[in-house]
């Protein structure tokens, strides 16, 4: 039988919830985790994570297909499970799962390169799911922004 010892003390909730704040997608890169807890302040009480090292890359440039399926099943799951009705992308400034293809770009360049992965992610979305809300962030490790093309 397995050992369970206390790391610390962390009473959450049983209740079941609804994801108000939706299914937001956001990149692994620990220099954003502050970035990422203010976004999710912002969005709503619950949120449905999917926290993958390239976030939307999964999504808008997936490096296999199957990347970009389990995503998607993921998404299906937050809207069975959690009646989520939007989806929140997140992108970046100076994502190393992008380092190659931004590779020699000025800042301006890099911030539009971003601003089109994030257009190919919410029409990706809203192929798959059309009747979703899709709210687009943009992190540049000062602010975070809400992006409209």
């Amino acid at each position: 039988m397995a050992k369970l010892t206390v790391l610390t003390e962390c009473p959450s909730s049983t209740e079941h919830y609804v994801a108000d704040g939706g299914w937001i997608v956001y990149c692994g890169d620990d220099r954003l985790f502050e970035s990422h807890l203010k976004a999710r302040e912002k969005m709503g009480k619950h949120l449905d994570p999917f926290v993958t090292l390239g976030g939307i890359q999964q999504l808008a440039s997936p490096e296999f297909q199957s990347d970009r399926e389990f995503a998607v099943r993921q998404l299906v799951k937050s809207r069975k499970f959690h009646g989520t009705q939007k989806v929140v992308l997140v992108a970046h400034f100076n994502c190393g799962a992008y380092k190659d293809a931004v590779a020699g770009m000025s800042r301006e360049e890099e911030v539009d390169f971003y601003m089109g992965e994030l257009a190919k992610a919410k029409d990706f979305v809203l192929y798959r799911q059309p009747d979703l809300k899709v709210i687009m962030l943009f992190v540049d490790f000062d602010n975070i922004y809400t992006v409209e093309l």
